[in-house]
């Protein structure tokens, strides 16, 4: 009974050409669907937004906290990532890189915790 029913995954030009044919939002300055507003999308990556992490959470807890204010299509909004694990992650990271200290040992870090982890 079960090998009769098959579920057909949609492909990546389905969903652009579903985007591109949505209906229209009510205001229509930034685009008439999603798929013309999508390229009025900002992420933050200004200074600000980094120095705001509270480093005694990061380094007495071993929680790395970071809020990313999001310029969205239809709306500005924050965005909170709670990360558990980075500090020993980079203790472990540098304890492989003969003890240095190096801009890659807490990217592997950041990039493990996210891979392996709750975020």
């Amino acid at each position: 009974m079960w090998s009769k029913i098959r579920l057909t995954e949609a492909t990546r030009n389905t969903f652009i050409a579903k985007s591109r044919n949505a209906g229209e939002y009510k205001n229509t300055s930034k685009g008439k669907n999603r798929f013309e507003r999508k390229k009025y999308s900002k992420v933050s990556t200004v200074t600000k937004t980094f120095n705001q992490i509270d480093m005694n959470k990061l380094f007495k807890e071993d929680t790395l906290i970071v809020k990313v204010p999001v310029m969205g299509e239809t709306d500005n909004y924050q965005v909170t990532i709670k990360l558990e694990g980075v500090v020993s992650e980079i203790a472990r990271n540098i304890k492989s890189n003969k003890n240095q200290l190096e801009y890659r040992t807490i990217v592997q870090a950041i990039t493990k915790v996210l891979n392996t982890k709750d975020v």
